[in-house]
């Protein structure tokens, strides 16, 4: 595929279980949303390729490549390529339906949920590892630290509760192949110094969207630490989660705090040092989960050493009106302008 000059070349080879990594060259930044077209002839031959991968049966290589055709034809800024080439294909992988989002939800967002999935795997050829079926789906610095996000992708078929419509195509992070972080120091622009790999921490469930890291020191010691947004999972809908991970002894990542927004809530770091968790919650009880019709948030801060709740409200439910945008659209990505 047309692609800028590559910059760094991570290979990664799996023998005994264990995952090593031999890292060239590497000068760390994140994996660019694509800038330039991806030529025809890129395009045709992933198609070939999905084409064999079907006829031979081979799920895993047709996820893999399916997501791959999804994510750049998404963030390439002039592609005439997209989901609709792929129809016949998704038809024979006869996906099972896997969920449903409730038909209150904004169509935007509902549009929102399908795309962000697609955008995981739009990295350049550089950042994807067809030996292992992963992506190198997110990688950052800060200051003299690294951290880079590995997931493989899996094809599942949702729909919108009460709609005569197609299903919904989400590319979501495999539960076979669990998401990565590989993480460490940098000198003169290199990585020198290898922490130890550590799972994301997503369970039995699928990863769905994971928003660019961040690096916060709530502590004030001088080591930053790491926060992890992603949406994963949950029955008809998703967990918003936000990890917090404590570079520990310089030397490794150890977690440090887990906030969950369930029942298609939100868990972000503000603008400043405190965070904020919703979930939705029905205004009337015993009512399902597809019925919740408010948002239920609180306001968490560090202070001497530990996360302490500060406050909390309930709103409307935000993804029901155009609210959701203020807790899910990150302004650094090209490619969620168009929601604004």
């Amino acid at each position: 595929m047309t692609r800028p000059p590559k910059k760094r070349f991570i290979f990664t080879l799996i023998k005994n279980n264990i995952l090593l990594v031999l890292v060239a060259c590497l000068w760390l930044v994140p994996p660019p949303a694509r800038a330039a077209h991806t030529s025809d002839d890129a395009y045709d031959s992933l198609y070939k390729r999905i084409a064999v991968a079907v006829e031979n049966e081979n799920e895993h290589q047709t996820d893999f490549l399916v997501a791959r055709y999804l994510g750049t034809s998404f963030l390439d800024p002039d592609a005439k390529k997209g989901p609709k080439d792929l129809e016949e294909f998704i038809k024979k992988r006869a996906l099972a339906p896997y969920a449903f989002l409730s038909g209150e939800y904004d169509k935007e967002f509902v549009d929102w949920f399908v795309k962000s999935s697609y955008a995981n795997w739009g990295v350049d050829e550089a950042h994807v590892r067809e030996k292992s079926d992963a992506f190198e789906i997110r990688s950052v610095t800060n200051g003299k630290y690294f951290l880079t996000v590995t997931s493989t992708p899996e094809l599942e078929s949702w729909f919108v509760a009460g709609a005569d419509a197609s299903p919904l195509i989400v590319a979501a992070g495999s539960t076979r192949v669990k998401p990565l972080i590989y993480s460490g120091k940098v000198v003169n622009r290199v990585p020198m110094i290898y922490f130890p790999v550590v799972t994301l921490d997503v369970g039995r469930r699928h990863l769905l969207y994971l928003w660019r890291p961040d690096f916060y020191d709530f502590d004030e010691d001088g080591i930053p630490e790491i926060l992890l947004r992603y949406n994963l999972t949950s029955d008809n809908g998703f967990t918003q989660i936000l990890a917090i991970y404590r570079i520990e002894k310089d030397n490794r990542l150890k977690l440090m705090r887990k906030f969950s927004g369930e029942s298609e809530g939100v868990a972000r770091k503000l603008a400043d040092e405190k965070i904020q968790v919703g979930s939705g919650i029905g205004s009337k009880a015993s009512v399902s989960h597809m019925s919740f019709d408010r948002t239920h948030f609180e306001t968490w801060e560090f202070a001497n050493g530990d996360f302490k709740k500060v406050s909390e409200e309930n709103t409307a439910h935000i993804l029901r009106s155009e609210a959701w945008k203020k807790y899910f659209l990150d302004t650094r990505e090209t490619w969620m302008k168009k929601y604004s």
